[in-house]
């Protein structure tokens, strides 16, 4: 297994994988998925050499994103919810959850407009405080 780190703007800050000889490895991983729900969840422990922890605590920051990558398997995307270092056994546990979830069970006033807008301005008021933000599409 692969995980690759980015910010939210999808700047790829780093991977760690089940067997890296060097740097930071997975030490121990559980992926929870709820059938009813649709919903998957990730836990994952890293193990990092003294000289790499302050790289993985950048890498582990809530907010930003986990891409799982199995075997045979299509890449994954998780939002980082907390995480919590271990100085002493030089590790970081983090619990992240599907990426898209911070926009469900959002609740919406009932909005009237003044006058008419664009689609843009109506996805950054309903979702301002989600992280996510409207980009350039280069498909």
């Amino acid at each position: 297994m692969i995980l690759y780190f980015a910010d939210r703007g999808l700047n790829i800050l780093g991977m760690v994988s089940t067997n890296l000889p060097k740097g930071a490895y997975i030490e121990e991983d559980k992926k929870i998925g709820d059938v009813d729900t649709g919903i998957t969840s990730l836990e994952v422990t890293l193990r990092w050499a003294e000289t790499s922890g302050l790289v993985v605590r950048a890498w582990t920051d809530p907010g930003n994103y986990v891409f799982l990558k199995e075997d045979g398997e299509r890449m994954e995307c998780y939002t980082i919810i907390e995480a919590t270092e271990d100085n002493e056994n030089e590790s970081t546990e983090f619990y992240a959850e599907d990426a898209g979830l911070d926009l469900l069970n959002e609740i919406c006033l009932p909005f009237e407009a003044d006058r008419a807008y664009s689609a843009a301005w109506y996805i950054q008021l309903f979702t301002v405080d989600s992280g996510f933000s409207i980009g350039l599409n280069e498909i």
